[in-house]
This record gives C-alpha cells, structure tokens and sequence, in this order.
C-alpha cells in the first residue's frame, strides 16, 4: 500500500437487518481469545466426585462467566461468543483431562470491551485456582480497536439514497469486515442491504435481487459523489 494514499474505500454488503439501505457509521472492536485448562483427568467410574479435577467443568463455567461479565457491562453493543470448545480426551467415559476454548467479544466501546476481557481474565484464573487445575494458556489473538466511517462517504450515501427514494437509516455494523482494516489507510465506508431476519453465515442467508439492485445504485451514485470531491 502507497504511503499516503487516500482513495475512499466503499464495501457494499448484505448482512444487516435494515428497512432498505443501511449507512455504516462504525465498525465494532473485535478480540479473540484462546484459553487452556489442563486437569487429571481419569476414568468417569473411577475417580469420585470430590477427588475430580475437571477440566470440562472449567470450560463451561468459563463459558457462562463470558456470558456473565457481557452482560453486566451495561450496553446492548457488548456481545461475548464462546465458539470453539474442545475436550480432551473427548470418550463419554472418561473426564476431560484438557479443554480448549476460543472466545469471540466486541463492542463499539474499546475501553469497555477491554474491561470485558480483563474480567474474563480473572474469572479464568478463580476457576483454575478453585477447581485444582492448571490455566496453561489466557492468550488474546487479536485486540482490534473500532474503526469510524469517514464522514464524507455517510454524507455522500446519505444524498444517494434521497436522490434514488431509497429509505435508509445509520448502523454500527457489528461483524467484521475488510473495511476494519481498509481504514487505517484510506477513508472507509459501508452500505447495508436488508438481508432475510438479518441471516448472515447461515444456509437461511438471503437477499431478493430488488434490494441488490437498490444497493449496486446507492453505491454506484455514492462513488460517482465522491469522485466530485
């Protein structure tokens, strides 16, 4: 990428749950974490209750504190996702000596998705602590900041959708998206298109061709705007 360069970059895209036309004002922070707890493990006959050092037990208590410390932050944009969980040894009878999570949180609030983090944290370390295991791993992947659309490019889909009729309104696109990035070189900006109940990565994603159509204008007139400018 040229130093400097400024071109304005415009995704168009289909996800969002919007009356016809949806002008993104922001882009949420995104954070991954993975997370380890390491255990005895054991035979599920065997070893009783009181002498168990689960490491599954762990892994779900984790689970519903990430559900626990997202909600409690006070805001509707704080989301938490525990989307990868996996046991070790992984037989019906036998305790889990390992598991392994992958925890998805966002907001548009970075400070108050950090927080998040920190809280997810120090749950990991009680439940370590508490259950006799061993956390071997609290390590965050990524720790995106949120990224703002250029205030040009809201202004120039804005006129496209009044000049085409086209009902809009502005979001905070919520997922991830190349725009994330584009913006640290170049003004961004992104047009949402209604999408089935707002289905996304999902066999019931869906589109009708009218609201495509509607979208490819906006974009094409917000970028024959921009050009002007």
């Amino acid at each position: 990428m040229v130093q400097g360069w400024r071109s304005p970059y415009v995704l168009f895209y289909n996800i969002e749950n919007c009356t016809s036309i949806g002008v993104v004002t922001a882009i949420a922070a995104p954070a991954s974490i993975k997370v380890d707890f390491e255990g005895n493990g054991g035979h599920a006959g065997a070893v009783l209750m009181p002498m168990r050092n689960d490491a599954g037990l762990a892994a779900a208590e984790l689970s519903l504190a990430v559900e626990k410390h997202v909600l409690e932050s006070g805001s509707i944009d704080t989301v938490g996702t525990v989307g990868i969980l996996e046991l070790h040894p992984g037989a019906i009878n036998s305790i889990p000596s390992k598991s392994h999570l992958e925890i998805d949180t966002r907001d548009i609030d970075e400070k108050r998705r950090n927080k998040v983090i920190e809280k997810i944290h120090q749950s990991a370390l009680n439940i370590s602590r508490n259950r006799g295991l061993k956390l071997s791993e609290f390590k965050i992947i990524n720790q995106d900041p949120p990224s703002l659309s250029e205030d040009s490019i809201i202004k120039a889909t804005e006129s496209a959708c009044e000049e085409l009729n086209l009902s809009h309104k502005k979001m905070i696109s919520r997922a991830y998206h190349d725009s994330l990035f584009m913006s640290r070189v170049s003004p961004m900006g992104m047009i949402f298109i209604p999408c089935h109940k707002g289905y996304s990565h999902k066999p019931e994603e869906f589109a009708a061709p009218v609201d495509i159509a509607n979208g490819v204008r906006v974009l094409a007139l917000t970028l024959a705007k921009l050009s002007l400018t």
